[in-house]
């Protein structure tokens, strides 16, 4: 049996998500990659409870860090 593809959720396709932007299709797929990836599932989570601001402040600053860019 062949490996399901994994597809790398952005922060940008999480927003899509809670904003409902995606297809069904597309949020079929998200809800079962999560159910399989407890690290998707907790991002998804954790930016229902978030602040859309902060939390884009914070990937900026994560993305930054480890690019080298302090």
């Amino acid at each position: 049996m062949a490996e399901p593809l994994y597809i790398n959720y952005t922060f940008e396709d999480i927003q899509r998500y809670l904003q409902g932007k995606m297809s069904a299709a597309e949020m079929h797929a998200m809800e079962k990659a999560a159910l399989q990836d407890p690290f998707l599932a907790d991002a998804i989570e954790g930016y229902t409870e978030a602040s859309p601001v902060i939390a884009a402040q914070h990937l900026h600053e994560i993305n930054a860090s480890l690019s080298g860019r302090h």
